[in-house]
């Protein structure tokens, strides 16, 4: 290993050791992912496709969800800005971080749009097929301002952003101008961006 290489993994072995004393806020696009696993053993008389028996049911942490378990799992108090609708996926979700020790009163639930969920079919261990509930694009007006809020109320107790952008409508121009006013005051919080869009412009 090189010497570069080898100062990187110490370094990293550093900050995954302080994480027990850090506060971390993430912020991004809720999801919820749900797993139907079986098996296959024939095919549909009405159309070539297979068919799948479910033999079990399961539902996970997805988007900035999974990224804000990932970081407590790593020993780390996390902080929570999203955005979930009022249905039975966002309460799972909501109680679901909750008992894993992540701080939701950042969470802000949105009746106008439902939780995004995305439902896989696995059988054999192959994915079949994925069907995604969700409607991307801006907030309305009064859930940013709630999600503005909430960003302001957590901001002061981080010791460091993650901004995981899936681009599905939570991390817009409003927002990223709010983190940006935020991080140019203060003490110094490290700002780290998690993008799966294109729209990158708004991280500078």
């Amino acid at each position: 290993m090189s010497r570069a290489g080898a100062g990187s993994r110490r370094v990293s072995r550093r900050l995954v050791a302080s994480f027990d004393r850090a506060t971390v806020l993430v912020v991004g696009d809720l999801m919820v992912d749900r797993y139907f696993a079986g098996r296959v053993r024939r095919i549909s008389p009405e159309a070539p496709v297979p068919i799948v028996e479910v033999l079990e049911e399961s539902l996970r942490c997805g988007g900035a969800a999974n990224v804000a378990r990932n970081i407590g799992g790593l020993g780390a108090r996390v902080a929570l800005c999203g955005v979930v609708g009022d249905d039975a996926e966002g309460v799972w979700l909501r109680g679901e971080l909750a008992r894993g020790g992540i701080d939701v009163a950042g969470v802000v639930v949105d009746p106008g749009r439902p939780t995004i969920l995305k439902s896989r079919i696995v059988a054999h261990q192959q994915q079949v097929v994925r069907f995604d509930r969700e409607k991307a694009g801006p907030h309305a007006a009064a859930v940013q301002r709630r999600l503005a809020e909430a960003l302001a109320g957590a901001w002061p107790r981080a010791d460091a952003v993650v901004i995981s952008d899936y681009g599905k409508g939570v991390v817009g121009r409003p927002l990223m101008d709010r983190v940006r006013s935020f991080a140019r005051r203060g003490r110094a919080v490290a700002v780290v961006v998690d993008p799966k869009s294109t729209q990158f412009e708004l991280y500078r």
